[in-house]
């Protein structure tokens, strides 16, 4: 029986994919099966998969033309035959016995879905950039929370979100093959951080979650990828999308936790004020390529949302310069002049008075 499935999607890898490769073959779990998706590739990604193959008959290579990473994540999962489901980018890897102990919770729990955490790590020495990204990144993905017996998806969104570790990357779970397909949920085809449907909808259907504090992952912080790469208009297009799907499903879903509902509220809020902020750093090109890919009932709602956001940003503004004002007189009614100033006008000032009052 195939315990795990590792589905692996790859376009234009040569670099590093017999680093996530080998990292997987030699797990110390052995009842698995690597699916390497090849996305296109146009460099030696191919070769390498042939070489891989040859190495190891666990290794099933499957070729499309570039559909992208939901495509073929998708594809990936159709292709399986493992009873859980794990996604390995292919310039990450895994920690050595990270499937064998996934594998053994899951089953000793029953879950669902299973989270843990990932570590960062770059082979680029010398680039300001990636140094910035690996301090802001260093304790990004630690979810510092161990779950081992199971809760509903609804309470560790909870748990997550009270930690501030909602972590939406689809890397970071192991997920039972009969469960995801019986929730019917798919990664979002054409659109970018695909990720923000993808865990939200499998974590709020479950019935059985758990989380590892491991760090079974580990993320290569790299130029040149996706998370490191210019914002375009997809970027804004992806998370407005996820936002307003997850708007629409509630409407359906009706949950009455009080709690559940603050942080989806929460959750929804950094999806369009993160849309909002990028879609204002494109250019005008690319900020009508957005406008043009969506309907006008979601431009009414980005539009719309828009201008709540210039409000507050204005309200946020004018309290901020309030704070500056009384911070300022404050000094000044403490500084040594303004007290000296005010015993030198001290009888002048009670004159003043009293002749104002004798006119009256």
């Amino acid at each position: 029986m195939v315990k795990i499935s590792v589905i692996i999607p790859i376009y234009n890898m040569e670099n590093y994919l017999a680093e996530c490769l080998d990292s997987v073959i030699s797990q110390s779990l052995r009842e698995i099966e690597i699916i390497c998706i090849n996305d296109g590739s146009t460099d030696n990604t191919q070769y390498i998969l042939d070489q891989y193959k040859k190495k190891d008959n666990r290794i099933k290579v499957f070729c499309q033309t570039n559909a992208g990473l939901s495509v073929a994540r998708n594809e990936g999962i159709k292709y399986s035959n493992g009873k859980y489901l794990i996604y390995l980018d292919a310039d990450d890897k895994l920690q050595h016995q990270a499937l064998k102990e996934l594998y053994f919770a899951a089953e000793k729990y029953k879950y669902d879905i299973v989270y843990f955490s990932a570590k960062v790590f770059t082979t680029e020495k010398g680039n300001d950039f990636i140094e910035n990204e690996m301090n802001r990144l260093n304790t990004y993905y630690l979810r510092n929370m161990n779950i081992q017996k199971p809760i509903k998806g609804i309470d560790a969104f909870i748990n997550m979100f009270r930690g501030d570790k909602y972590l939406v990357s689809a890397c970071l779970q192991m997920i039972r093959k009969k469960y995801l397909l019986e929730s019917n949920v798919k990664f979002c085809e054409g659109l970018l951080h695909e990720d923000n449907l993808y865990t939200f909808f499998t974590l709020f259907n479950a019935n059985k979650v758990g989380c590892l504090d491991r760090e079974y992952y580990m993320r290569r912080i790299r130029s040149n990828s996706i998370m490191t790469s210019r914002y375009t208009h997809r970027n804004v297009y992806g998370l407005f999308i996820s936002y307003d799907k997850i708007l629409q499903s509630l409407d359906r879903w009706n949950i009455s936790d009080i709690e559940a509902n603050n942080y989806i509220d929460l959750y929804l809020k950094r999806l369009i004020d993160e849309s909002i902020r990028i879609y204002l750093l494109l250019t005008e090109d690319e900020k009508q390529k957005f406008l043009n890919d969506i309907s006008e009932r979601q431009k009414r709602l980005f539009k719309l949302n828009k201008e709540i956001g210039d409000i507050k940003w204005t309200i946020n503004d004018l309290e901020s310069k309030k704070l500056e004002l009384n911070n300022e007189i404050e000094h000044i009614m403490n500084s040594l002049s303004y007290k000296v100033g005010r015993v030198i006008t001290y009888l002048p000032r009670i004159c003043r008075r009293k002749l104002i009052k004798l006119r009256g």
